[in-house]
């Protein structure tokens, strides 16, 4: 499941890039706390909570960026583990099947050495 959510979250990560590099006021501290953070808490953050340390940030121009964005971090992670959670259980095969469902009659016939059964016809 970790690595379904990794891959969803790379498009997310897009989408922060993309943001970073149009953004000509945000200053060379805060892009690279960015980039630290990729590396750091992937799959952790999205592009809404880069906003909120953006903004937080010019907000406490007297803590340290790495303070800054694991305050808005620690605000953000359950939402977005939430998200990211409840995407993934999109994505399972695991749903249960209405029992009004009929099968063509080739799944019922017997058949090879075994007697397994066909897959459908």
């Amino acid at each position: 499941m970790e690595v379904l959510k990794y891959f969803d979250w790379l498009g997310e990560w897009e989408k922060i890039k993309a943001f970073i590099d149009s953004n000509e006021d945000i200053k060379r501290e805060q892009k690279e706390q960015v980039l630290r953070a990729f590396t750091t808490y992937d799959t952790l953050f999205d592009l809404n909570t880069i906003k909120s340390y953006l903004t937080h940030s010019e907000l406490n121009m007297r803590q340290d960026e790495s303070s800054k964005f694991s305050l808005v971090l620690k605000e953000n992670k359950r939402r977005v583990v939430k998200y990211y959670d409840s995407r993934i259980q999109d994505f399972r095969f695991d749903h249960k099947v209405n029992g009004d469902l009929i099968l063509s009659e080739g799944f019922n016939k017997i058949c090879g050495l075994r007697g397994s059964f066909l897959s459908g016809g």
